[in-house]
């Protein structure tokens, strides 16, 4: 199960850090003709941030799920010797 969800993660970083984190550097964030006026551009900027937001709370939610599940293993050890 840990190699599964480890792998899962090291998918989610590559895609993130490797493909989509340039592009969101390049079209996104590096846009300067975004003004603070409402336009169908404005929007589709706004849109944009968000998906690219998003594969990177995809990873944050990796990250506390595997530090989560290394706490639950260890609390699961610690009852495991206190049961002998």
């Amino acid at each position: 199960m840990f190699v599964l969800y480890l792998t899962g993660m090291i998918e989610t970083a590559v895609q993130d850090f490797g493909h989509v984190n340039p592009v969101c550097q390049k079209y996104v964030y590096g846009d300067t003709s975004v003004t603070g006026v409402v336009t169908t551009e404005s929007l589709i900027w706004l849109l944009q941030d968000y998906i690219c937001q998003t594969w990177d709370i995809a990873f944050a939610f990796w990250v506390v799920g595997m530090i989560f599940w290394i706490w639950l293993m260890v609390i699961a050890r610690s009852v495991a010797q206190n049961s002998n």
